[in-house]
């Protein structure tokens, strides 16, 4: 027999045994005795031996168009086969709470097989990176260096504008924050326990809360710790922002796309909120770099000839999987967090399909991005088939064409039918302008504040002129789908536009455009200037100080925004505030607030940061009981709705005192504080 045909039949053999296994499991559960005795069967010819034994089989390479022995085959499907089992397992375990710890336990090892099962598969090795290093000669190597230092530098300017006093700014804090807040606290034994892997408040994934509840528990139950897994990600988002600028066009325009995204008002401040929409952003970045990895090089595109690409790339690239898997585990890891990371997949598939024809993807490739992606999704996806109204809820409610919305936005006679063409308009013109000068309507920030500064705006729209220029080219592509798919999607179909956290996935697409231009204006720049005879002077020396003004100047205008406009606006505040007099007062006076209409005692803000005082919603004077000799004050708190309350209290409670309580100019709250029993 023909060493061939003895591999088809060690094939034939295992495919035999593993669906004798699966009929003798279903035997079992079904309590079948034919598919008992078919497994019987099946397991004999999978063992019956009808030939002479063959005592030597050569090792050599399998597959050659994928480079692979029979050893590493068989390991990489050993291992995405024990990776799906797994997985499987995970995601049947996850929605009971008890079973939350271990769900979550095996479903980050699934995630861990995955990636081995690609290693395994392509041969990488991780510390390979060290010998690349080696090999580059003393200037290459000068250069890394520099590279590494000085991005290090954006990074850790980036990481301190996200970071510090992180318990002061924002000086407001939204009511989804100190929700999401309580609902980390559930993982910390403080209140009813919740699965990771299931769906909790807002209805948003549990898996973010589990991250912040990490940080909860080592920095406390404070602004620090609730708020700083998401500065750690935004931060993470300057390298990405490096890597796919520098890849896509040059290393001008990965520094130029790192310094704007390090420094922009907008990043900083969706960095600095317990809200999970930099995580979304940070995905989708991180899903874009590892798509360009297998499928684009720039530097190897402009020297080769068409022929010499195409060869190489049937060797390096068109057979790698790890990429893949790798995109499939982010893509699925990015619906865990805010629900703008839908796009992320509908950005994917029409640039999948078109790098299919083109035939530079394979359907293997496809397959395994497919089946990983699946795989990491399914704990939330049965979550969702078990309640289906969480997944589609939400996108209802925001929706620009539910009647109330439109009522909302256009006035109370506007309906779909008389005024679509009008609301289309206006809601392009909305969400256009916010790429503009205009501020972020989602009450997260200010709308006040433009969301780019002018010179981040300015470079965005020549940049999308660039970009234009080459639709077909694949990093191109992908941003202009990216760009007008997340426009549309995110912006123009939902209500109060413009709204940053539904545009902030989109926005990367801002310093990208920005960086491109940046760097295709300097390569026509520096190729006009060496044609001038006689000129020795370098043009990096002549236009240095532009530069640093426009670095100094671009830096100032968003540290201006988010720590001297914003917290001087006085936005959003009353809910911190008010938290932090209960702090204050509360072991020494009973607590009542006049606040329902804008804010009450089950307030998240209220409930994460004074959640272990009590305080006590009133509607009316006669609501406070009398007081008791108990050594305690009584201090009644009123928003601006409730004011008018006040007008008897003092007559009421002659010992007592009004006092009007202000931030920066702004009247927060009135309080009344009437002291202990004598």
């Amino acid at each position: 027999m023909q060493k061939n045909q003895i591999q088809k039949m060690q094939w034939i053999r295992l495919a035999l045994f593993l669906l004798a296994c699966a009929l003798s499991a279903y035997s079992v559960f079904s309590n079948k005795v034919e598919i008992a005795l078919l497994s019987t069967l099946t397991l004999f010819l999978a063992f019956v031996n009808l030939n002479k034994t063959i005592t030597h089989i050569e090792d050599k390479v399998i597959f050659k168009k994928y480079n692979l022995t029979s050893d590493q085959l068989v390991l990489s499907l050993a291992l995405f086969f024990y990776a799906i089992v797994t997985g499987v397992v995970a995601a049947f375990l996850s929605p009971k709470t008890s079973n939350g710890t271990i769900a979550l336990i095996l479903w980050i090892i699934a995630i861990g097989l995955l990636l081995a099962a690609g290693f395994v598969f392509d041969k990488i090795r991780p510390i390979s990176w060290r010998n690349h290093i080696k090999s580059l000669d003393t200037k290459a190597r000068r250069n890394l260096y520099f590279e590494v230092v000085a991005i290090s530098c954006i990074t850790i300017l980036a990481f301190v504008l996200r970071v510090a006093y992180l318990d002061h700014y924002p000086t407001s804090m939204h009511g989804d924050e100190g929700e999401m807040g309580m609902e980390a606290l559930r993982f910390l034994g403080i209140g009813d326990p919740i699965s990771p892997l299931g769906i909790g408040w807002g209805p948003l994934p549990n898996l973010f809360y589990l991250w912040q509840a990490g940080f909860i528990s080592i920095f406390g139950r404070n602004l620090i710790g609730l708020r700083l897994v998401s500065a750690l990600f935004g931060t993470a988002c300057i390298p990405l922002v490096y890597l796919i600028c520098k890849k896509c066009w040059g290393k001008l325009a990965g520094f130029t796309g790192a310094w704007l995204i390090a420094i922009s008002s907008l990043n900083i401040q969706f960095s600095r909120l317990a809200i999970n929409n930099i995580h979304t952003f940070f995905f989708m970045l991180l899903f874009f770099l590892l798509f360009l990895i297998p499928n684009f090089d720039q530097k190897s595109e402009k020297n080769e000839t068409p022929e010499e690409i195409v060869s190489r790339k049937s060797f390096d690239n068109s057979y790698r999987i790890t990429p893949y898997i790798a995109m499939g585990v982010t893509g699925a890891l990015s619906q865990y967090m805010y629900l703008g990371s839908r796009l992320i997949p509908l950005v994917a598939i029409p640039v999948i399909l078109y790098q299919l024809v083109r035939k530079r993807i394979n359907l293997v490739q496809i397959s395994v991005m497919i089946i990983s992606a699946l795989l990491v999704f399914a704990p939330l996806g049965l979550d969702y088939l078990r309640n289906p109204d969480q997944f589609s809820t939400r996108m209802g409610a925001v929706s620009i064409f539910n009647p109330d919305n439109i009522h909302n936005n256009y006035g109370a006679d506007a309906t779909l039918s008389n005024s679509i063409g009008k609301i289309i308009i206006s809601q392009f013109d909305k969400n256009l302008g916010f790429f503009l000068q205009s501020g972020d309507r989602s009450s997260f920030y200010f709308s006040n504040i433009p969301a780019f500064d002018q010179s981040t705006a300015f470079l965005f729209w020549l940049g999308l002129g660039i970009i234009l220029t080459k639709p077909k080219r694949l990093p191109e592509m992908f941003i202009l789908i990216w760009f007008f798919l997340g426009l549309i999607l995110a912006g123009v179909i939902t209500n109060d536009s413009p709204n940053g956290t539904r545009l902030l996935i989109i926005s990367a697409v801002v310093y990208l455009g920005a960086a491109a231009f940046v760097q295709r204006t300097w390569d026509e720049l520096i190729k006009f200037y060496r044609r001038i005879p006689n000129i020795h002077i370098s043009l990096e020396w002549i236009i240095a100080p532009v530069i640093l003004v426009i670095l100094s100047t671009t830096l100032i205008i968003n540290y201006n925004y988010n720590f001297v406009i914003y917290p001087k606006a006085g936005d959003n505040i009353l809910s911190i505030k008010i938290a932090e007099e209960i702090n204050a007062i509360a072991p020494t006076n009973h607590i009542y607030l006049y606040g329902i209409g804008n804010l009450y005692s089950n307030h998240g803000t209220l409930r994460f940061l004074a959640g272990n005082n009590e305080v006590i919603d009133i509607t009316n004077l006669d609501d406070i009981p009398p007081q008791i000799h108990d050594g305690k004050g009584i201090t009644v708190l009123a928003t601006s709705t409730n004011y008018e309350k006040f007008l008897e209290i003092s007559s009421l409670f002659p010992q007592g005192i009004l006092s009007d309580e202000y931030r920066d100019g702004h009247l927060v709250f009135k309080k009344f504080q009437i002291p202990p029993l004598p």
